[in-house]
């Protein structure tokens, strides 16, 4: 489903970046940067720029990428990737390690080829942990950093919203958001119908919010804590829309408080 999804999204941009000429323009661009070794490509405005450097984290022959969909780096600075693997990569591990200057450490994580996606890493005591999205095997999956399943999870039925009509319907999540204090984390299905569940740190669940209507493939997620309030607050960016949408927690109820219309992703 992620495939389909993707792709049909991937096509109607295409369409309209033909209409409108801009694929020219891109490719002209791309062309240029490419033809010349040693220019730059830097990225956003202001005090917030970066410089892209393609290829940095390379994998052993073994290992072809995928679509690299989620990264993490732990408190040493090793680096996490998850990608989808790649159908002729001789490793099927959808998970790479790499230290902090792009030296290749391992690779594991079989059991998410084909669905690699939202990725995020968390202390929690003395030890860190890694949150995997699997939107192949439709999975959150908790592991340490070695890969050692701690706890998994499918469909969410204990939610009493993913049965209607005898029926269940799709649950295919992407991403993963941590609250910033008490263990408690966010799981956005967003391939799948769009509802939002919060567990605690033991994966109890706590509620579920959003569905179709009040998100629009809800695809990626964080939790920040609004400076003036203190109050943590769940942002869901969705896709479809390319909008954001922040949750406010209050008192336990979630309620809308924002709505942000942002450039759509067109890579």
């Amino acid at each position: 489903m992620d495939s389909e999804i993707r792709n049909n999204n991937n096509l109607s941009r295409r369409q309209f970046l033909a209409q409108t000429g801009a694929a020219v323009a891109g490719m002209s661009i791309a062309g240029k940067l490419l033809a010349d070794d040693n220019t730059k490509i830097i990225l956003g405005e202001g005090d917030h720029k970066y410089e892209c450097i393609h290829n940095w984290l390379t994998p052993p022959d073994n290992i072809l990428w995928g679509d690299t969909q989620g990264v993490a780096q732990d408190s040493k600075g090793n680096i996490y990737i998850s990608h989808t693997v790649h159908p002729d990569s001789k490793t099927k591990d959808a998970i790479v390690v790499f230290d902090r200057k792009g030296k290749f450490l391992s690779s594991w994580g079989s059991r998410f080829n084909g669905g690699g996606h939202g990725l995020d890493i968390r202390k929690e005591g003395k030890q860190e942990f890694l949150y995997h999205c699997d939107t192949a095997h439709r999975q959150v999956v908790k592991t340490d950093l070695t890969g050692t399943v701690i706890w998994e999870k499918g469909i969410p039925l204990e939610t009493g919203v993913y049965e209607k009509d005898g029926k269940q319907i799709p649950f295919v999540p992407t991403n993963v958001a941590l609250a910033p204090k008490g263990g408690d984390f966010y799981v956005t299905d967003g391939y799948g119908s769009d509802y939002i569940m919060q567990y605690n740190i033991k994966g109890e669940l706590i509620r579920t919010f959003g569905g179709k209507g009040e998100f629009f493939q809800a695809w990626g997620a964080t939790d920040v804590a609004e400076a003036r309030k203190l109050i943590p607050s769940h942002v869901s960016s969705m896709r479809t829309c390319g909008c954001l949408r922040s949750a406010s927690a209050n008192c336990g109820v979630a309620t809308p408080s924002a709505m942000k219309t942002t450039p759509a992703h067109s890579a």
